[in-house]
This record gives C-alpha cells, structure tokens and sequence, in this order.
C-alpha cells in the first residue's frame, strides 16, 4: 500500500523491517519482544506533559471517573489530574444557574 507522508512511510518500513527482523531472529517470540518494547515506548511518550495513554497508562493520586463513560456536562466540574492545570475547575459550582433562577421564580409566585 501506498502512504501519501513520505516521513511517515519511512517511519513504517524501518518498524516493519525490525519485525521482519526480530521474527528471524526469534520467531513469534522476537515478534512478541517486539510489540512489548513498542509498548514501552508508546507509554513513555508524552505531547506537552501530559502521556499519550493519559488516563490508563501512568496511575494518576485521584481515580479518574469519566475514562470510558461520560456524565453529562454539568456534571463534569474538575478538570482530570493528569492534564496538570493551575486552576483544577472547569466551571462554576453550580453551572446551570437557569435551575436556580426557575426556583427562585416558582417561589416568588
């Protein structure tokens, strides 16, 4: 197949000829050996601080609870400790100030 980026390309066929290569030398366990250091790598590397596998790979002091399911907007008011921001909130603490507004209404009433 054909990839357009000639850097990418490149990048590919010098991990495909070291598969190629670790496969010769030790089979499907040189190939496994290959995956795993791969692995490794991947894992270590980061963009601007923060992991690639932020929230799985490095075991972050405060569980993050919103890694697969997501609770609705309103409910999300900490940003997640791995992004290591100066101010933890993404929002006010009482970010729907329209339910607030409708009591405060419905009681004046």
């Amino acid at each position: 197949f054909a990839i357009p980026n000639f850097s990418l390309g490149f990048s590919l066929r010098v991990i495909r000829f070291a598969y190629i290569f670790l496969g010769a030398l030790a089979g499907f366990l040189g190939i496994a050996l290959g995956m795993y250091i791969h692995g490794l790598m991947y894992v270590s590397a980061g963009s601007f601080g923060v992991p690639f596998t932020a929230p799985f790979a490095p075991v972050m002091s405060t569980p993050v609870k919103d890694t697969l399911t997501r609770p609705p907007v309103w409910q999300q008011e900490k940003r997640p400790d791995y992004l290591n921001t100066k101010d933890n909130s993404k929002q006010p603490h009482i970010s729907r100030e329209w339910i607030k507004r409708d009591e405060e209404d419905s009681g004046e009433e």
